[in-house]
């Protein structure tokens, strides 16, 4: 194993794959990458979308918050950590970054939902299971 990527975005979820991932690169020495992905928001057009720039501004830095404080975390137990904040559908960007990473592990969370909330409202973890060439390990 060569690197881990781990999915963050401040929830206890997130948090728990978090502590994996760092037992998981230090019991491998190896780097650890935290990505958090922000997903923009729907702005309704003009003239309504007044603010909007602001809105991305401060999500945004609510990602770099907490994407540099899972790599803080990871620093702290002695693992290489980095962190990176990418834009567009979670799913699709944590692939893509584990594999520009050169990851051979994405370790995800996930909230545990029912079927049909799943099917209704759509699963990060699923579908990076689903498009992932990588293993992905997903914590519950």
């Amino acid at each position: 194993m060569k690197k881990v990527v781990v999915a963050v975005d401040g929830s206890p979820h997130a948090d728990r794959a978090l502590d994996l991932a760092i037992e998981m690169a230090a019991k491998f020495q190896v780097p650890l990458v935290a990505v958090h992905v922000v997903v923009p928001p729907y702005v309704p057009p003009e003239p309504y979308a007044t603010g909007s720039a602001g809105l991305e501004l401060a999500i945004r830095e609510y990602g770099e918050h907490v994407a540099k404080q899972a790599a803080e975390k990871a620093s702290a137990a002695t693992i290489s950590a980095a962190w990176r904040v990418e834009t567009g559908s979670p799913a699709e960007m944590l692939v893509e970054t584990a594999q520009a990473e050169g990851a051979d592990l994405i370790v995800v969370g996930s909230r545990g939902q029912g079927a049909l909330r799943r099917v209704l409202l759509g699963s990060v973890s699923d579908r990076v299971v689903r498009i992932s060439t990588i293993p992905v390990l997903v914590v519950h």
